[in-house]
């Protein structure tokens, strides 16, 4: 039997499956979550005309040198036509407002007070405060957003700022979650002894939907090859199809015997705990992930291989995950033959060191153990155990550049 392929090596081969989807175009309105297919580039320098960043009086700094008093000449206020200033006058302007030709200073209404219809200043001004000058943020032409940029609130507020009302963006991938196993019942059924209710037909949708997937199908099918035949034969035309459960050895674990008959298997086995017997192929045009039935397994290697593959399908360039170097709070024993993925609560102490804690039994039948968790602790293939405060790799659940 061949032995398990290594973490690295068996997203490598996923990888190295993936082609990116075609571009479509949608409105910006509906653009929220997905990626742009192409670099978007701004009609207009942004800020558009120098403006005012506070409400206050628009001056010529010069004028206050010699005096700390300027008559108002005008007001001007956003949406308002520029005008030009006055030497010697000062203009009242709101926040958002054109700055007149010849000021080159704003001073914050807090710090003035008007005398004998005048305007008295508290203190000197500094050239150039409080304006915002055309182009500052963005230049004509310049990149507004990224090719392969997730679009977030950020993204949407700057591309309606340049009038793209319209964005070109990765096709969704469209998949299949197939659940597969005689004891599985609905969630609605109160299970017999020997009978489970069937979580991965919601975990394993709510998943790739995070991740901007389209499910097209959940299905639950029995353990035999007539059950899992024709709906392998539907699915060809899609891109991802996720079943879990029957991958295995027993004497009814039917997906992988069906699946090296209808598609082509690229390999079977993973040296990683929890979630050694994965399979992964090709089935028609889709990308087929056949995944372990335990829970936390099915959960932890589509975390692990099926989200850098729809990453991949989007052309996502910003879903790489922040790794950082930490200390397990307990002493741990693993399986040296595999890498392990630890389930852990990880946060920086005092020292600005990170520290995290296992969330509990780390058995592949214990959901709880993926609830609060916010990162795995990667310990490596070869290592029987981390004592405690020793060293780890720890890959959190945050993406680079993300807010919060």
């Amino acid at each position: 039997m061949t032995p398990p392929l290594p973490v690295e090596s068996a997203l490598e081969r996923v990888l190295a499956c993936c082609r990116r989807l075609p571009a479509e175009s949608v409105a910006l309105a509906a653009s929220l979550g997905r990626v742009t297919h192409g670099e978007v580039h701004s009609d207009l320098d942004l800020p558009p005309f120098d403006n005012s960043a506070v409400d206050g009086y628009a001056v010529r700094a010069g004028d206050l040198a010699a005096t700390d008093r300027l008559p108002v000449q005008t007001t001007v206020a956003a949406g308002d036509q520029p005008v030009t200033l006055l030497p010697g006058h000062a203009a009242k302007i709101m926040t958002g407002a054109p700055l007149p030709a010849g000021a080159d200073a704003v001073v914050m209404v807090e710090q003035t007070e008007t005398v004998d219809g005048q305007v008295r200043f508290g203190s000197g001004v500094r050239l150039g405060a409080h304006c915002r000058r055309v182009g500052e943020d963005l230049r004509r032409g310049g990149v507004v957003v990224r090719d392969g940029t997730t679009i977030g609130h950020p993204e949407m507020a700057l591309l309606a700022a340049v009038g793209a009302a319209e964005v070109a963006v990765a096709r969704r991938p469209r998949a299949a979650v197939v659940s597969t196993g005689d004891e599985l019942v609905d969630i609605t059924v109160q299970p017999r002894p020997g009978q489970l209710r069937d979580s991965s037909l919601y975990a394993l949708p709510a998943q790739l939907a995070a991740w901007g997937v389209e499910i097209v199908e959940v299905a639950r099918a029995a353990d035999s090859p007539e059950a899992l035949e024709p709906l392998f034969g539907r699915f060809e035309e899609l891109d991802l199809v996720l079943t879990a459960g029957g991958v295995s050895m027993g004497d009814r674990d039917f997906v992988r015997p069906v699946f090296e008959r209808l598609g082509q298997p690229e390999f079977w086995r993973v040296a990683i705990k929890p979630g050694k017997p994965l399979l992964f192929g090709r089935l028609g045009q889709a990308l087929f992930f056949g995944l372990p039935g335990n829970p936390v397994s099915s959960m932890v290697t589509t975390d692990l291989f099926v989200r850098p593959a729809v990453d991949a399908l989007l052309g996502r360039r910003d879903g790489a995950r922040l790794q950082v170097r930490g200390r397990l709070s307990v002493a741990f024993r693993s399986d040296a033959n595999r890498t392990e993925y630890v389930r852990v609560v990880a946060e920086p102490d005092a020292d600005g060191v990170w520290q995290a804690l296992p969330t509990g039994d780390q058995s592949s039948g214990m959901m709880t153990s993926m609830q609060g968790a916010n990162a795995y602790a990667v310990v490596p293939i070869g290592t029987a155990e981390v004592p405690a405060g020793g060293e780890v790799l720890l890959e959190l659940f945050a993406r680079k550049g993300t807010l919060g």
